[in-house]
Order: C-alpha cells, then structure tokens, then sequence
C-alpha cells in the first residue's frame, strides 16, 4: 500500500461520513448534532490503522520511509490509542516498532499491549520519573543507544508531522462539513488533534475560501490539572512556523478556539458514577461501543453543556468521533 500520506489522506477524506446523532440523550435540545465518523476510515494492508491516527502517523510512517528508517520510537500507557496504532502501522508498512510503556509490567499485559505486542511492537516498560526523563530531546541519543537507531516520536504522535498531518484532517472535515454548522467539538489530550483541526479550519479563512468555517472549535481536555490551552497554542505555533511566509508573519491564527476544562471525571482514562451512567444510557441508544477515554467524555460534556442552558445560541454542532475505540475494553464496569 503507498505510503503516500496526502494521497492517501485525499482518498479516504473523499468518503468522510458525518451523520445526524439523532438519539434520545440529544432529541430535547435546540442544536442540531452531526457526528465526524473518522472511526469510520481504516487504513494499511491490516487494516487497522482508523480515525485521527491515520493523520497522526502516516506522515511520519512516510517521512521514515523516504529516509530509509526502519524503526520507530515512541511512548505511552498501558490504554494508549498511539501505542496501539503505531505498532498496527508498523506492522502494515513494515517497520519496527518499540514503545516505551509508563509503569511497571504487569503480571498479565492490557488488551492494548497484548495486540501491539501480537502486532510486532518491542515493549519496554520504565518507571514514571524515567518515562518523563526519557521524552526530553536531550535523551534521544541515550534511546537511540538503548534501542537502535531510529526514528523518535513524541507521545499520541505530536510531532511536526503529525501536526501537519492533523492540519489536513481539518481541512478535510471543513469542507464537508453542512453549512448550518457553528461549532466543532473533539476530545483532547496531548492537543495535537485539536491543533490541526483549528489549524485546518484557520487555512480555509486565511484563503477566503468559499467554504471556510466561521464558527468556533472546542476542544474538550480528558486530562486533570493541565495547562492545555498553552500547550495547544504551542503545536499552533509549530504549524505556524513551518507554513508560507504569509501565514507565518501573523504569529497566531484567525479561527477562534477554547478549551473545555473540567470533564476529566477523575483523570484520563478513569470514569466516575456520573459518567459511568451517561456511558451506559449512550451506547444503549447508539447500538454501537463508545470508548470512556475520550467520546463518552466528549459527548458527556456537550450533554452537560445543553442541559445547562449554553449553547443555544449555535445552529449546529459538529462532533468529530476520532476512533479508539480499542481502549473500551478497560472500562471497569459500574458495580
């Protein structure tokens, strides 16, 4: 399969469904709900490469390609999405993979490590205080060592490239998105996602295109106790500093952006009563898994958010399902 990543992007953002969500949760409010499917696009002769990742990792799957690299270095937790795609992408383009997992191993391996590792992925398990040593860029010659000259991506991919990347995922979703849209919602935790869907959406006003987006996009932060506007406006930067002069000269983008804060329900990847009983009255009414470590949390806190009265204002809110839902498999049921 090519490895060609705007190739590949074009065709599979030409069949992006987004669908009304049109379920009970939902039917009582003003705004109309359209729902993103990204989950919905597959990519790699395995086939499971899906959502946002695909964005994420292909340009640096392309990039390592180009440069004759055959391994690919990165990090993450026992649940991670990224772990999980990135050793699902090097098994479909044939690179090898190593991820370095926060915390000890357990006696027996998560269903996220049991198939990145199935996958062909090199699991290397190190401490806390190690694990946030190891992703400052002065280690990368001490990982290149430990493991083999390769190529180093940050955790959930937010590297140049997967911003970049990501940029493209937003300008794809702008240009189908149905006109009476006046907000994009998505779920954010390393804020590389939500960098490019504003990043992509800011390309469409900055060439006064016909079909640029004028409403706002909400990134909804899954983390507790972090600073994610600051770090969203930081890969904002990047993309900025590597765009044409004229885009770049104005320091900050035009497409107005948030950070919803306050939905972590208890920190990523856990889940409190409130949470646990929205899960279960969501999927029952989709017919359909919705992870807990981002959707369920997404479109809790845009439930949340009409309940309270403050978005009528808006027409139409988009909701970008970005995929994973292999970490549904760690919700711990309600008791």
């Amino acid at each position: 399969m090519t490895t060609n990543f705007k190739e590949t992007a074009e065709q599979l953002s030409d069949n992006l469904a987004i669908e009304a969500l049109s379920i009970p949760l939902f039917a009582e409010f003003t705004p109309k709900i359209y729902l993103v499917r990204l989950d919905a696009i597959r990519c790699g002769t395995n086939d499971r490469i899906m959502g946002n990742k695909i964005f994420k990792l292909l340009p640096s799957i392309q990039r390592a390609k180009e440069n004759n690299i055959n391994r690919i270095i990165s990090f993450g937790g026992p649940w991670s999405n990224h772990i999980h795609a990135l050793a699902a992408a090097g098994d479909a383009y044939h690179l090898q993979t190593v991820g370095i997992i926060r915390g000890e191993r357990k006696t027996t391996l998560t269903p996220t490590l049991q198939d990145a590792q199935q996958l062909g992925m090199r699991l290397q398990f190190v401490s806390r205080s190690d694990y946030q040593q190891l992703q400052m860029p002065s280690m990368s010659a001490t990982i290149n060592q430990q493991f083999g000259d390769g190529m180093i991506v940050p955790v959930g991919g937010s590297n140049l490239d997967g911003l970049l990347g990501t940029t493209e995922m937003g300008k794809a979703i702008v240009r189908h998105l149905p006109k009476d849209v006046s907000d994009i919602w998505l779920a954010s935790a390393t804020g590389g996602t939500a960098a490019g869907m504003i990043a992509g959406a800011d390309a469409g006003i900055n060439n006064l295109s016909n079909n640029a987006y004028n409403g706002n996009v909400t990134a909804v932060s899954v983390l507790r106790h972090c600073e994610m506007a600051h770090d969203i406006d930081g890969l904002l930067q990047q993309i900025l500093l590597s765009q044409a002069e004229k885009i770049r000269e104005k320091g900050t983008v035009s497409q107005p952006w948030r950070v919803l804060n306050g939905y972590d329900c208890g920190g990523y990847a856990r889940v409190n009563k409130d949470l646990l009983a929205f899960h279960q009255q969501l999927e029952k009414q989709m017919q359909e898994p919705v992870d807990q470590v981002y959707m369920a949390k997404l479109l809790f806190a845009l439930w949340t958010q009409l309940r309270e009265g403050k978005l009528n204002s808006h027409s139409a809110i988009a909701v970008i399902h970005s995929g994973g839902q292999q970490g549904r498999r760690g919700l711990v049921p309600s008791i």
